[in-house]
């Protein structure tokens, strides 16, 4: 048998193995949602899965299957689109990870694809600390590239990720059906740039993302996505993640008090 990264993939003598030498768990949490007219409805839920997988393969920790759904209300006037409420989303990885405890696992690293489920996420990172001490850190690859890389990721369907979306699979994006279109301003002093501004300060509006764009993507054009691109974005990420999950082992575990119920 295959030596793996991949939990789903191992005979449970070998979890129980693995998980005696290094108690270190990447999950990746995902979403079902538009993305525009050339992306499939899984962008989210398969980048997840992609990068975690190769952050797995880099650091030697052992990856989680994906979970498919996240929160995605405000794209479900977009037909495919699923979501879940967070507080079951924060439940559902609440449960998966005190699992894992059970059996041994100490640290987390989330690989969360869409940006609906990082309160969802905090909230479960946070019970789970204070129930069991386990270290939890979490990362959003959008957020992250500008930050330790050249590439200025900025858009929903757009140029940076229908470029990491052919990166991973190329097949699944038909660029001859690109076409973003989106609001610039919402009114005369609120204008809209992947985020609502006034008077250049971000501020939080409720508003569905039909009203933003009627093809579902925004930010940079789709039009001017390249598989290039998005391979220069996957390995930034995935070589600085690998490096994060092999620190993150070295953060001390409080005791668990009083095991689990």
């Amino acid at each position: 048998m295959k030596k793996t990264v991949l939990i789903e993939e191992m005979p449970w003598q070998d979890f129980a193995r693995a998980i005696a030498l290094d108690d270190t768990i990447i999950i990746p949490v995902g979403s079902t949602e538009e993305h525009g007219p050339q992306s499939p409805l899984g962008t989210d839920f398969f980048i997840a899965r992609a990068l975690a997988r190769a952050i797995g393969e880099k650091s030697g920790a052992m990856v989680a299957p994906a979970i498919p759904i996240g929160n995605a209300e405000a794209l479900l006037d977009f037909p495919g689109t699923i979501s879940i409420d967070p507080a079951i989303l924060g439940s559902l990885v609440y449960g998966i990870c005190e699992n894992f405890i059970r059996h041994g696992a100490g640290h987390f690293f989330f690989v969360n694809g869409h940006g609906g489920n990082t309160m969802a996420l905090r909230h479960a990172a946070s019970d789970l600390f204070a129930k069991y001490g386990v270290f939890i850190s979490s990362s959003e690859w959008w957020v992250l590239m500008p930050k330790i890389s050249r590439f200025n990721s900025h858009d929903h369907g757009g140029k940076f990720e229908t470029s990491m979306m052919m990166a991973i699979d190329e097949s699944l994006v038909d660029l001859t059906r690109a076409d973003t279109k989106q609001i610039k301003k919402l009114t005369e002093g609120i204008s809209f740039d992947y985020g609502f501004y006034y008077r250049g300060a971000n501020i939080t509006l409720n508003i569905p993302t039909p009203v933003i764009t009627p093809n579902g993507n925004f930010g940079d054009p789709s039009e001017e996505a390249e598989k290039s691109l998005g391979l220069g974005m996957f390995e930034a990420y995935t070589d600085y993640c690998a490096d994060l999950v092999k620190e993150i082992r070295s953060v001390p575990v409080r005791p668990v008090q009083g095991g689990i119920n």
